[in-house]
């Protein structure tokens, strides 16, 4: 699965709540397991496996880190979680798009703000 890392000009503590906005603003429902970290998802996997590419579902797992010592830089981590192969190859390209479309927010709003440093591509998932 995809994964994408931003590494931001602020506290991890900002970077969460900028991520909560973000997210809830580009509709999704986030579940978060701890202060850090979460889950969050658009659509529904059944409703994904009943209604095929007419019901995408879309999850990513989302990790807020601290960067340094002393807080002043963090990484916003995505992990994409669905493939959307349960909706067929068009179910497959809208949880993509999905992605895409919350990767392409959060980076347009840390851009807009200023604290952007750097979005890297680090590979496969190592967060659990």
């Amino acid at each position: 699965m995809a994964s994408y890392e931003f590494v931001v000009d602020a506290d991890p503590e900002h970077v969460r709540d900028l991520a909560r906005e973000v997210v809830d603003a580009a509709g999704f429902d986030a579940s978060w397991r701890d202060e850090w970290n979460a889950s969050v998802q658009r659509g529904s996997r059944v409703r994904s496996v009943l209604l095929g590419a007419f019901a995408p579902h879309v999850r990513v797992d989302l990790a807020v880190r601290s960067l340094d010592d002393e807080g002043r830089q963090s990484v916003l981590r995505l992990d994409n979680r669905a493939s959307g192969l349960l909706g067929g190859v068009m179910g497959a390209q809208k949880s993509r798009a999905g992605w895409n479309s919350l990767r392409d927010e959060l980076a347009e709003h840390l851009r807009a703000t200023g604290q952007l440093v750097e979005e890297r591509d680090p590979g496969p998932s190592r967060i659990v």
